[in-house]
């Protein structure tokens, strides 16, 4: 039985698309996993805290820029109205980017002290660029995906990670500023350059009219998306910014090389199947009312993959962490032992969770995403008044996890057809 399921898999499309994807994934973390004992080496615990604020920052205010309109690419049934949908992304991005620079030219000092850490003080300029950036790669690569073309994907992360891991070592080395910050953003312009490329995007598509009928039609998107994202992107990437306000830099640049090493590695398969999954779980719903049967047998294949990077985490983590980055490293070690379960949970429903727009219960998800920010907030301040960060982060790994298997039930039950819940 187990080989049937094998060669079932193996001679799919689905299988052939995951592949490809896989590949590139691998190849762009493998380029920053094998130089991460240089950057550790070449820069400080505190600057690794600095990128963590910084990033976490630009990915939470990133979620406004394209109102979430973005996702909903992949849905038009002809191309011209996705495009046209890339377009008002585009500008919506414009306008939001616009006024984070006005915000971060009058209140720059202001929002530094809020965040705890004074040095991040002159990178706020940076924060509307990266924002834009982020935006428009997430929205390129929703129209790459849309076309299926899943090589040119995997190119672009390989090109972004090998830029951003070598820019930012030499910046380092050359100059001795915080190239982390500087090679992130050199990463995003080369990948984006790169979608915008392979996207051929050429041509009279844009037509106001039917922008307004698609941009109503997709209402759904800002309406529950974007706040749901929102919550979402805050409960991901404050803990990084609250470890430097409640502790300090140190304690947020472990936390922050601990979800930089695991995270991309441990996840970046179920990544991969997620773009294909979401592809093929659109056609199947379109034809037959559920992807119940695709969901399922998803959902096993993750399983399996992520079960053996689970345990090695959780009984290895300190030890190879102390072994590759060196003893200043062991609290990222410890912190990553905890982790571990929060984030096999996240590998096994994060594919899925494009799930819930078919029986729309993207309300459902707001209400569990709403949960998920404010309990992960409480979890690392319960943890700040015992003045223990270790508290922090096991509070944390329950209140991801538990997050994880109410999203996983709500996903299952939207492949299966139904309709969503009354309350939701």
């Amino acid at each position: 039985m187990l080989n049937k399921f094998i060669n079932g898999f193996s001679s799919s499309d689905f299988f052939k698309n995951v592949v490809t994807l896989v590949s590139g994934f691998a190849i762009a973390q493998v380029i920053p996993l094998i130089l991460s004992p240089v950057l550790t080496r070449v820069f400080t615990t505190k600057d690794f805290g600095l990128l963590g604020a910084y990033t976490g920052l630009s990915a939470i205010l990133a979620v406004f820029a394209a109102g979430r309109y973005d996702f909903s690419i992949i849905e038009p049934k002809h191309d011209k109205d996705a495009k046209n949908l890339i377009v008002s992304s585009f500008f919506f991005t414009i306008a939001y980017c616009f006024i984070l620079l006005l915000i971060a030219i009058f209140f720059n000092e202001k929002i530094a002290l809020l965040i705890g850490n004074i040095d991040i003080k002159w990178w706020l300029y940076l924060i509307p660029f990266s924002v834009f950036l982020i935006s428009n790669i997430s929205t390129l690569s929703y129209w790459l995906n849309r076309k299926k073309l899943y090589k040119e994907k995997s190119t672009s992360k390989i090109i972004s990670s090998s830029s951003v891991t070598l820019s930012s070592l030499l910046i380092g080395i050359v100059t001795r500023l915080n190239g982390l910050i500087l090679g992130t953003i050199i990463g995003q312009v080369f990948n984006i350059f790169y979608l915008y490329k392979k996207a051929s995007l050429k041509g009279d598509y844009f037509n106001k009219k039917r922008s307004l009928v698609l941009l109503k039609r997709y209402k759904e998107y800002p309406r529950y998306l974007m706040f749901a994202t929102f919550t979402g992107a805050i409960a991901s990437n404050a803990p990084v910014i609250l470890f430097t306000s409640y502790f300090d830099a140190s304690i947020a640049g472990c936390y922050a090389l601990s979800q930089r090493i695991t995270s991309g590695t441990v996840t970046m398969i179920g990544n991969a199947i997620g773009e294909v999954y979401r592809q093929k779980a659109s056609e199947n719903y379109a034809s037959f009312g559920n992807c119940k049967e695709l969901f399922v047998q998803t959902f096993k294949r993750l399983f399996l993959m992520g079960i053996v990077p689970f345990l090695v985490l959780f009984f290895f983590s300190e030890t190879m962490f102390v072994f590759v980055f060196g003893d200043e490293w062991l609290i990222a070690g410890t912190m990553t032992k905890y982790l571990s379960f929060s984030i096999f949970l996240n590998f096994l429903s994060t594919p899925l969770s494009y799930t819930i727009v078919f029986n729309k219960s993207q309300r459902g998800d707001m209400f569990l995403q709403i949960f998920r920010a404010a309990f992960s907030i409480f979890a690392i301040y319960i943890g700040y008044t015992m003045a223990d960060y270790v508290v922090s982060v096991k509070l944390y790994t329950l209140t991801y996890s538990v997050y994880y298997i109410f999203h996983t039930l709500l996903q299952y039950r939207s492949a299966s057809g139904y309709k969503k819940l009354k309350f939701l």
